[in-house]
C-alpha cells in the first residue's frame, strides 16, 4: 500500500508559482554570475599593467610607487579574493585558476537551479512518497516425503 503526499492539482498552482520564482531568480543570478566572472577576468588581466605602472613610477618617488602597488594589490583582493604575499608581484597559476573557478562554479549552480525551476513549473504537481509497504508472498516449504 502506497501513501502519497500530493501538492498540486487542477486548481492548486503553488508548484507552478514556486517554479516561476526559481526560474526568475536563477536568471537574475546567472546574469550576476556572468558579470562577476567577466569582472574577475578583467581584474586578472589588468593587474600586471597596474603593477608595471607602479614600478615605472618608482624612479621618481618611492612612497608613491609603494602606495600604487598597495592599491593594485587591494583592488585585486577586493575583486577576486586573491591575497598576494608581501613580496609577491606576479599572480601564480594556482591563484589565477582559484579566482576564475569560483564564478564559473556559481554560474553552474544557478543553471541547475534554473532547470529545477523549469521542472517545477512544467509538472504542476509534486508527489512525495511517504510510506511504501511491499508484501512478499509466503513460500511454502515442501516436505521430503510428500509429493
Amino acid at each position: 500500500m502506497d501513501v502519497l503526499f500530493v501538492i498540486g492539482g487542477k486548481n492548486f498552482q503553488l508548484p507552478r508559482l514556486i517554479g516561476a520564482f526559481l526560474v526568475f531568480g536563477a536568471v537574475l543570478m546567472l546574469f550576476q554570475g556572468v558579470a562577476h566572472m567577466f569582472d574577475v577576468w578583467d581584474s586578472l588581466k589588468s593587474y600586471p599593467n597596474c603593477v608595471s605602472t607602479s614600478i615605472d613610477v618608482s624612479g621618481s618617488n618611492l612612497e608613491q610607487a609603494q602606495s600604487m602597488y598597495k592599491d593594485c594589490r587591494e583592488i585585486l583582493y577586493r575583486k577576486t579574493g586573491i591575497q598576494l604575499l608581501s613580496g609577491q608581484i606576479d599572480i601564480n597559476a594556482r591563484q589565477y585558476w582559484i579566482a576564475l573557478i569560483s564564478p564559473v562554479a556559481g554560474i553552474f549552480l544557478w543553471a541547475i537551479v534554473f532547470f529545477f525551476g523549469i521542472m517545477f513549473y512544467n509538472t504542476g504537481k509534486i508527489i512525495i512518497p511517504i510510506e511504501r509497504a511491499v508484501t512478499v508472498p509466503a513460500i511454502q516449504k515442501k516436505k521430503k516425503g510428500a509429493k
